[in-house]
């Protein structure tokens, strides 16, 4: 969704090629914003709102591309032989955190990250990928301790200052008011399900909250939404602190995707051709509706 909450972007099989499409909020004015041969996929907003990044895939290499909201101006930001995809802005929007993998036809990957400057077109690589709060003056990630063979999660200011050790665990995550973070405590993310916990940031006040899947914190600051591990993923909320859990109204079956928003959580529902509806979750009401249908 577009961070004035108007239009979501995605990627539909419609064409047999991922194009890049638009849509109101309210599921109304579909509009198609690229039209070209090439498969793409995973649109993001800039945090301004006024770009759209996006993975383009052909000839077997994966490239990341931007244009402007409108989709005009489109543009190549990545190049050569390699498969890179999407992940997130920098607060200020200046540079793109992406997932880099080297060209192969085989079936193993070992994958890197790295960020793009959207003004030079610069590449940098990174030990970690950065996770920053909302108001971006902080930031987690999770690194591998060799030593001591395990996941550690660490935090500072977005200046480098105040830098610490938080917990041990991966994937990060800010409450809206910057001060908890939202952390699974095992050591692989591929894991159908996971021990998850909260920590304040200062190293206090650690809870664990018990086997979930995909868990996010709520933008009103006061809920998580988590998924139950199985192929038919329930969608519950729950307080900040793990207690008053009730199951919402979302659709029976699989749930693909779910990323916050400024109306609460778009999801994506994959039905039985695995072919996924768009939904969002209104954190006000806490309500489904479906916005459009790729069928």
């Amino acid at each position: 969704m577009s961070p004035d909450g108007r239009v979501i972007v995605f990627s539909s099989p419609r064409t047999g090629n991922g194009d890049i499409c638009q849509i109101n909020a309210d599921g109304s004015a579909p509009i198609r914003l690229t039209n070209v041969p090439a498969f793409e996929t995973d649109p993001i907003f800039s945090p301004d709102g006024s770009s759209i990044a996006y993975a383009r895939e052909a000839g077997g290499a994966r490239h990341i591309w931007l244009m402007d909201r409108d989709g005009t101006n489109q543009r190549q930001l990545t190049s050569g032989r390699v498969l890179d995809d999407v992940w997130s802005f920098s607060p200020d929007g200046t540079e793109l955190q992406i997932l880099r993998s080297p060209f192969s036809t085989g079936l193993g990957r070992a994958g890197g990250f790295a960020t793009v400057n959207l003004r030079t077109k610069d590449v940098r690589k990174l030990d970690a990928m950065l996770e920053y709060s909302s108001d971006g003056k902080r930031v987690a990630w999770y690194a591998i301790n060799e030593g001591m063979k395990r996941n550690e999660v660490w935090i500072m200011n977005a200046d480098g200052s105040e830098r610490h050790f938080l917990a041990v665990g991966l994937s990060p995550r800010f409450s809206a008011d910057a001060q908890t973070v939202l952390y699974s405590g095992e050591s692989s993310v591929a894991d159908p399900g996971s021990d998850w916990n909260t920590i304040s940031v200062d190293g206090t006040n650690g809870r664990k909250l018990g086997r979930m899947l995909d868990p996010v914190f709520a933008s009103d600051g006061k809920h998580i939404v988590y998924q139950t591990p199985g192929f038919k993923r329930e969608l519950w909320k729950m307080d900040i602190d793990g207690t008053n859990r009730v199951r919402l109204p979302a659709p029976a079956g699989y749930i693909d995707f779910l990323r916050p928003c400024r109306a609460g959580f778009i999801l994506k529902h994959v039905a039985s051709d695995r072919v996924g509806d768009i939904y969002v979750l209104d954190t006000a009401a806490w309500t489904v509706k479906q916005v459009t249908s790729m069928q």
